[in-house]
């Protein structure tokens, strides 16, 4: 999962903090990159700067709706990439910034989900500067949300 680095952001996010509901598209956009070279893997990464409000949102409840990502890694069976964009534009197509995807972790295995599925999830934000092995964005201890 070493080729698997940098950031997210998903799409539809809402983030609860401290009661108040906040707009998860404007707080995961509270980040900047800065070019950083990576000793353990020999290269640079863009290692995401957290802005005050994203920092804030850490470790907060977060729902996500975002497109299914076709991406399986080995042994994983509980972790999927979700996206703002359908594949045709995410990041790892080169249409979108780190910034638009997150690491989505189960609380148990879901469903097999077809690529560009929208779906909606519910759990954990943790944010992630320096593990190149995962994304900048995981949502943990996550569940499906019925859409309406």
């Amino acid at each position: 999962m070493k080729s698997v680095i940098l950031i997210f952001t998903l799409f539809f996010m809402s983030l609860l903090s401290f009661g108040q509901k906040v707009e998860g598209w404007s707080i995961l956009a509270d980040v900047r990159f800065e070019d950083v070279y990576f000793e353990e893997v020999d290269q640079y990464f863009l290692k995401p700067i957290f802005g005050k409000k994203l920092l804030k949102a850490s470790k907060t409840e977060v729902t996500i709706t975002g497109f299914v990502m076709p991406f399986e890694v080995e042994g994983e069976d509980k972790m999927i990439i979700l996206s703002q964009n359908p594949y045709s534009s995410c990041f790892f197509c080169g249409g979108a910034g780190p910034e638009t995807v997150a690491e989505i972790h189960f609380k148990k295995k879901p469903k097999r989900f077809s690529p560009d599925e929208v779906i909606q999830v519910k759990g954990i934000l943790h944010l992630n500067d320096s593990d190149v092995d995962h994304l900048n964005y995981m949502i943990k201890e996550a569940t499906i949300i019925e859409i309406p």
